[in-house]
Protein backbone atom coordinates (compact mmCIF):
# COMPACT_ATOMS: atom_id res chain seq x y z
CA UNK A 1 0.00 0.00 0.00
CA UNK A 2 2.75 2.55 1.03
CA UNK A 3 4.55 1.75 -1.93
CA UNK A 4 1.63 2.29 -4.38
CA UNK A 5 0.76 6.11 -2.00
CA UNK A 6 3.83 6.96 -3.04
CA UNK A 7 3.80 6.80 -6.87
CA UNK A 8 -0.03 7.82 -6.96
CA UNK A 9 1.76 10.95 -5.12
CA UNK A 10 3.85 11.38 -7.88
CA UNK A 11 1.79 10.79 -10.64
CA UNK A 12 -0.89 12.56 -8.91
CA UNK A 13 -1.58 15.25 -11.28
CA UNK A 14 -2.47 12.24 -14.49
CA UNK A 15 -5.12 11.14 -15.37
CA UNK A 16 -4.68 7.19 -14.17
CA UNK A 17 -7.15 4.78 -12.54
CA UNK A 18 -5.35 3.48 -9.43
CA UNK A 19 -6.40 -0.29 -9.00
CA UNK A 20 -5.55 -2.16 -5.93
CA UNK A 21 -4.70 -5.65 -5.76
CA UNK A 22 -3.68 -7.19 -2.40
CA UNK A 23 -4.57 -8.32 0.50
CA UNK A 24 -7.17 -5.80 2.43
CA UNK A 25 -6.57 -4.73 5.90
CA UNK A 26 -8.76 -3.53 7.73
CA UNK A 27 -6.61 -0.54 9.64
CA UNK A 28 -5.70 0.69 5.44
CA UNK A 29 -9.02 1.16 4.08
CA UNK A 30 -9.24 4.35 4.76
CA UNK A 31 -6.11 5.24 2.87
CA UNK A 32 -7.45 2.39 -0.14
CA UNK A 33 -10.32 4.36 -0.46
CA UNK A 34 -8.86 7.83 -0.31
CA UNK A 35 -5.96 6.40 -3.04
CA UNK A 36 -7.47 3.93 -5.67
CA UNK A 37 -10.64 3.96 -7.65
CA UNK A 38 -10.79 -0.17 -8.01
CA UNK A 39 -10.55 -2.64 -5.66
CA UNK A 40 -9.49 -6.17 -7.19
CA UNK A 41 -9.61 -8.19 -3.75
CA UNK A 42 -12.56 -7.88 -1.89
CA UNK A 43 -13.88 -11.19 -0.13
CA UNK A 44 -15.18 -10.97 2.93
CA UNK A 45 -18.30 -8.93 4.27
CA UNK A 46 -16.25 -7.35 6.97
CA UNK A 47 -14.22 -5.76 4.77
CA UNK A 48 -17.24 -4.61 1.98
CA UNK A 49 -18.88 -2.84 5.26
CA UNK A 50 -15.79 -0.86 6.29
CA UNK A 51 -15.37 -0.12 2.68
CA UNK A 52 -18.64 1.00 2.12
CA UNK A 53 -18.93 3.37 5.25
CA UNK A 54 -15.28 4.80 4.28
CA UNK A 55 -16.52 5.66 0.59
CA UNK A 56 -19.47 7.59 2.39
CA UNK A 57 -17.49 9.39 4.71
CA UNK A 58 -15.24 10.31 1.83
CA UNK A 59 -18.01 11.08 -0.62
CA UNK A 60 -16.94 8.14 -2.84
CA UNK A 61 -18.36 5.48 -4.88
CA UNK A 62 -15.79 2.76 -5.44
CA UNK A 63 -15.43 0.29 -8.32
CA UNK A 64 -14.64 -3.60 -6.77
CA UNK A 65 -14.21 -7.47 -8.36
CA UNK A 66 -14.85 -9.80 -5.83
CA UNK A 67 -11.78 -11.90 -5.76
CA UNK A 68 -12.45 -15.74 -6.76
CA UNK A 69 -10.11 -18.90 -5.07
CA UNK A 70 -10.21 -20.98 -8.19
CA UNK A 71 -8.03 -23.64 -7.54
CA UNK A 72 -8.60 -23.89 -3.37
CA UNK A 73 -4.85 -22.83 -2.45
CA UNK A 74 -4.36 -22.28 1.20
CA UNK A 75 -2.06 -19.61 0.55
CA UNK A 76 -4.33 -17.27 -1.57
CA UNK A 77 -6.71 -15.26 -0.24
CA UNK A 78 -10.38 -15.04 -1.81
CA UNK A 79 -13.67 -16.75 -1.87
CA UNK A 80 -14.24 -20.10 -2.67
CA UNK A 81 -16.76 -20.94 -5.77
CA UNK A 82 -19.04 -22.59 -3.53
CA UNK A 83 -19.44 -19.25 -1.57
CA UNK A 84 -19.63 -16.93 -4.56
CA UNK A 85 -23.44 -17.26 -4.78
CA UNK A 86 -24.09 -15.89 -1.44
CA UNK A 87 -21.41 -13.55 -1.04
CA UNK A 88 -22.46 -11.28 -4.35
CA UNK A 89 -25.99 -11.75 -3.60
CA UNK A 90 -25.40 -9.16 -0.54
CA UNK A 91 -23.43 -6.93 -2.25
CA UNK A 92 -25.98 -4.40 -3.58
CA UNK A 93 -26.71 -3.10 0.16
CA UNK A 94 -23.65 -1.62 -0.40
CA UNK A 95 -24.30 1.57 -2.05
CA UNK A 96 -20.85 2.80 -2.54
CA UNK A 97 -19.63 -0.21 -3.61
CA UNK A 98 -19.69 -0.72 -7.76
CA UNK A 99 -19.61 -4.20 -8.58
CA UNK A 100 -17.82 -4.26 -11.47
CA UNK A 101 -16.67 -8.12 -11.58
CA UNK A 102 -14.44 -10.99 -11.01
CA UNK A 103 -10.87 -11.09 -10.27
CA UNK A 104 -8.41 -14.57 -9.51
CA UNK A 105 -4.61 -15.74 -9.27
CA UNK A 106 -5.10 -19.33 -11.33
CA UNK A 107 -2.05 -21.62 -9.45
CA UNK A 108 1.04 -21.42 -11.04
CA UNK A 109 1.56 -25.05 -11.10
CA UNK A 110 -1.34 -25.27 -13.52
CA UNK A 111 0.24 -22.79 -16.08
CA UNK A 112 3.34 -24.02 -15.86
CA UNK A 113 1.62 -27.61 -16.82
CA UNK A 114 -0.01 -25.73 -19.15
CA UNK A 115 -3.96 -26.84 -17.53
CA UNK A 116 -6.39 -24.66 -18.17
CA UNK A 117 -9.23 -25.32 -16.76
CA UNK A 118 -9.35 -22.63 -14.19
CA UNK A 119 -9.25 -20.08 -16.30
CA UNK A 120 -12.25 -21.86 -18.12
CA UNK A 121 -14.12 -21.86 -15.03
CA UNK A 122 -13.69 -18.63 -14.52
CA UNK A 123 -14.59 -17.69 -17.57
CA UNK A 124 -17.95 -19.94 -17.00
CA UNK A 125 -18.42 -18.23 -13.80
CA UNK A 126 -17.96 -14.39 -15.04
CA UNK A 127 -20.28 -15.40 -18.07
CA UNK A 128 -23.44 -16.94 -15.35
CA UNK A 129 -22.93 -13.85 -12.76
CA UNK A 130 -22.53 -11.17 -16.05
CA UNK A 131 -26.28 -11.78 -16.96
CA UNK A 132 -27.07 -11.38 -13.16
CA UNK A 133 -25.65 -8.23 -12.36
CA UNK A 134 -25.65 -4.74 -13.84
CA UNK A 135 -22.25 -2.92 -14.41
CA UNK A 136 -20.78 -6.67 -14.22
CA UNK A 137 -17.94 -6.28 -16.68
CA UNK A 138 -14.47 -7.02 -15.36
CA UNK A 139 -13.08 -10.38 -15.70
CA UNK A 140 -9.70 -9.58 -14.42
CA UNK A 141 -7.99 -12.87 -14.89
CA UNK A 142 -3.92 -12.90 -16.33
CA UNK A 143 -0.53 -11.67 -14.95
CA UNK A 144 2.66 -11.11 -16.89
CA UNK A 145 2.91 -14.56 -17.44
CA UNK A 146 -0.32 -15.81 -18.61
CA UNK A 147 -2.02 -12.74 -19.98
CA UNK A 148 -2.19 -14.66 -23.22
CA UNK A 149 -4.18 -17.85 -22.14
CA UNK A 150 -6.30 -15.53 -19.88
CA UNK A 151 -7.24 -13.81 -22.84
CA UNK A 152 -8.05 -16.81 -24.78
CA UNK A 153 -10.56 -17.09 -21.74
CA UNK A 154 -12.03 -14.06 -21.65
CA UNK A 155 -9.87 -11.85 -19.39
CA UNK A 156 -10.73 -8.16 -20.20
CA UNK A 157 -8.33 -6.72 -17.50
CA UNK A 158 -5.11 -8.50 -16.90
CA UNK A 159 -2.04 -7.60 -14.66
CA UNK A 160 1.03 -7.30 -16.24
CA UNK A 161 3.28 -5.24 -13.85
CA UNK A 162 5.95 -6.78 -14.36
CA UNK A 163 5.96 -6.88 -17.93
CA UNK A 164 6.17 -2.80 -17.70
CA UNK A 165 8.09 -2.33 -14.93
CA UNK A 166 10.55 -5.07 -14.83
CA UNK A 167 10.48 -7.67 -11.38
CA UNK A 168 9.91 -6.46 -8.06
CA UNK A 169 12.99 -6.51 -5.89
Amino acid sequence: LQEAINKIQILSKTQTEWHFIGKIQSNKISDIVKYFDFIQTLSNLKHATLIDKECEKQNKMIDVCVQVNIDNEETKAGLSTDRLDEFLDELPRFGNLKIRGLMAIPSRENINKEKFKSYEKMQNIFNKYSVKYDNFDTLSIGMSNDYKTALKYGANLIRIGSLIFGERS
